[in-house]
């Protein structure tokens, strides 16, 4: 997966109409593993617009795909983009599309095909295929708007409080929760294409990586070169070492399930495998005055048996993952008719954060819930996940999901993965990616930064400096002028951020009131030296302590000292 050209026809919040980004070709960059697209530049330059764009794209094409055809008219809305980008040729073909004549093309092809989406305004989405030279052209009938020509998964995540890339995601979760309410027995789950990674997802993350530990596979069943990792299991070396963490003690899973609200029979099933998972099961039924509820609670002290459980019924860790996102999606029946109709409602970059619409229910309310996560230390004792700091959940998260969401033709998302890492895990952000992740998975990964750590191991091509102009609108990013791989961090800080100080603001307006201070004595200057022992090493305190060196030697040449 690889975005070649983004494009948007209307604007999009601080995006003006026509803006473009011309993605550089980074095949080189595999010669030092995975390297992310990486976005820098001040606050307001138009980072995060442009993920929150790409997400808006792909959940229009998400929902554009899935629409029945008496729903299409609805497509037709102001929201103009275009955009190409490139999936793994064997990803396209293992889809199925409707396409004989693409998929016998690709067949005897050797490389991937890119996929060209053009959104007029209040037109259809036009949508062709490249191969090679020869171009597949879509036609907007039912039976060919193929989602085998989407990314296998769109994942995102945001560290702020501003969370508007969250925004296509609420919205298709609650898609996904009005189809999971449609189904019938019969019917299989829709696929979820789209999450977005929260305080909540991370808890299913964390269980589901940790119940699936290729260190807990018994590798005397294996024949030679088969590693845990070629059957489901994750690798959690990086996770384990940096938080510290040696394995998974114990969780428990409630559910107040309604009889109004039958769940679909896949996750019946789905919930029977759980069951069989559970050390202890508490199950009862109460009547209201309005349904009848089933209250569940499911608890897990984990060891190898319930591992070895697990693997039997859930196969993979993302496969527990999809039965747990499913179930959470049911506690969007919590949400009143009137707040879903307005997410509903809701246009490409025309609202608020909706995160900040959605009520905040009491746990014991919800429809389903993991809870009492608790970890072993590398010194046996045990930690409640509870009680990680924000810069270890963040951790967890981030790397969490590059480990989970293995699938090839992926794009991650991430805005700002790094704001609560301490400086050595920020200098360590992309050798920790290239330890989890395979580099041979064909996936994107676009993330934007403030730190220069993270800049310093990304090649050039992949960097992408954003500004803002001084009327207030953005320019198109452009790549920086210097090799940014192994670049010492001061001299990112001054060609990317435009910061060309070592040293903070205040300490700097010290060393400015110092050099402003009389020097017209020896006694002067010797005062000004005692005033600037308060300033620890830099190198502005040495170009200081010479300014006033430089100072003293020409007045005592000219007393004749």
């Amino acid at each position: 997966m690889k975005i070649k050209r983004l494009k948007i026809l209307t604007s999009f919040r601080g995006l003006p109409a026509g803006y473009e980004i011309l993605f550089n070709d980074v095949q080189a960059r595999n010669s030092i593993g995975i390297t992310p697209i990486c976005f820098v530049g001040l606050n307001g330059s138009g980072k995060s617009n442009v993920l929150e764009v790409i997400a808006e794209i792909f959940y229009y094409i998400e929902t554009y795909h899935k629409a029945p055809k008496d729903k299409l008219k609805s497509f037709q809305t102001g929201f103009g983009f275009e955009i190409d980008y490139e999936l793994p040729r064997v990803f396209v073909m293992s889809a199925r599309t409707s396409w004989d004549e693409l998929n016998s093309y690709l067949d005897n092809s050797r490389t991937n095909p890119i996929i060209k989406i053009k959104k007029q305004i209040n037109e259809y989405p036009q949508i062709s295929v490249m191969a090679n030279e020869k171009v597949f052209t879509l036609r907007n009938k039912d039976n060919n708007r193929n989602e085998g020509l989407l990314p296998a998964r769109i994942v995102a995540y945001s560290s702020g409080m501003n969370e508007l890339l969250s925004n296509p995601f609420i919205k298709m979760d609650f898609n996904y929760f009005e189809d999971l309410k449609a189904k019938t027995g019969n019917d299989s789950l829709a696929m979820n294409r789209m999450f977005f990674l929260n305080y909540d997802s991370n808890k299913l993350i964390a269980v589901s990586n940790f119940l699936f530990d290729a260190d807990d596979y018994d590798m005397s069943s294996f024949t030679e070169g088969q590693k845990a990792t070629d059957f489901g299991g994750i690798d959690l070396s990086v996770i384990k070492r940096e938080l510290c963490v040696e394995d998974l003690h114990s969780f428990v899973i409630n559910l107040k399930l309604k009889k109004s609200l039958p769940l679909h029979s896949a996750l019946n099933i789905a919930l029977s495998n759980l069951k069989k998972c559970a050390t202890f099961i508490n199950e009862s039924t109460r009547e209201t005055k309005n349904d009848i509820f089933t209250d569940i609670e499911l608890v897990y002290w984990v060891n190898k048996s319930t591992k070895e459980a697990f693997r039997y019924y859930f196969k993979t860790a993302y496969d527990l993952f999809r039965v747990f996102y499913f179930l959470q999606l049911l506690n969007i029946d919590l949400i009143s008719q009137d707040i879903r109709k307005a997410v509903a409602a809701a246009t490409a970059g025309s609202y608020d954060n909706l995160s900040d619409e959605l009520p905040k229910h009491e746990a014991s309310n919800l429809a389903f819930r993991i809870s009492g996560i608790s970890f072993y230390k590398q010194n046996s004792a045990l930690l409640n996940y509870r009680k990680f700091s924000d810069g270890e959940h963040q951790l967890l998260q981030v790397f969490g999901s590059l480990l989970l969401m293995d699938t090839t033709g992926s794009l991650f998302l991430l805005d700002e993965p790094d704001t609560h890492f301490n400086p050595d895990w920020r200098s360590k952000f992309v050798h920790m990616a290239n330890e989890s992740i395979d580099k041979e998975r064909d996936q994107e990964i676009i993330l934007t930064t403030h730190s220069p750590y993270i800049v310093s191991d990304c090649r050039r091509e992949c960097v992408y400096i954003f500004q803002r102009n001084p009327d207030g609108t953005v320019s198109q990013p452009k790549s920086p002028d210097i090799n940014t791989f192994g670049t010492s961090i001061d001299i990112l800080s001054d060609v990317v951020f435009g910061k060309d100080d070592t040293i903070s603001e205040l300490s700097k307006k010290k060393i400015d009131e110092i050099r402003q201070m009389p020097l017209e004595t020896l006694e002067d200057i010797q005062a000004a030296k005692e005033a600037s022992r308060v300033l620890g090493e830099s190198v502005e305190k040495v170009l200081l302590f010479k300014y006033l060196i430089t100072k003293e030697s020409e007045l005592k040449n000219d007393k004749g000292i």
